[in-house]
């Protein structure tokens, strides 16, 4: 799925996936949902859901009276902590679907850097915005990355 949030693309095409979280219904039941963490190459979280019309995911249908509803699925943008906090929880639910390594890398302090990551939204000209591209993929890299060396190397 993708979607643009805010200026910002999200996309589970191009985005690790870092868990999941499945309900205790049925794929056939109309309460079923499954979430999942992603994060972007730039360092953002999300959060992909779908379900069923009786779950947190479901949408008005298009046709019919206001009441019916079918399942459906969102993007939702997580802060850090937020990712974290959804992590835990995932990993308490089942482990192998949320693997402790994955939560050891991305979460834990020993793994952190003093130095917070926080996300912006900046406007750029798009022949630059094509150039920041070109030189993340030449650099192999993100990017955020590129954006910050050229800040703290000036």
């Amino acid at each position: 799925m993708k979607k643009r949030i805010n200026t910002l693309m999200y996309d589970t095409d191009t985005a690790k996936k870092l868990g999941d979280l499945w309900s205790d219904y049925a794929p056939n039941d109309f309460r079923w949902w499954h979430e999942a963490l992603y994060k972007k190459r730039s360092g953002e979280y999300f959060l992909f859901g779908e379900g069923g019309p009786m779950s947190q995911y479901s949408k008005f249908a298009y046709q019919g009276g206001p009441e019916d509803v079918t399942g459906g699925e969102d993007i939702t943008p997580l802060n850090f902590e937020e990712a974290r906090k959804w992590y835990e929880n995932a990993n308490n639910d089942d482990e192998k679907f949320a693997p402790n390594e994955v939560y050891e890398r991305e979460f834990e302090a020993d793994n952190l850097t003093d130095d917070p990551v926080d996300t912006y939204s900046i406007r750029l000209h798009k022949s630059t915005k094509i150039k920041l591209q070109r030189m993340a993929q030449q650099q192999k890299t993100d990017q955020s990355k590129i954006i910050e060396n050229l800040i703290n190397n000036s």
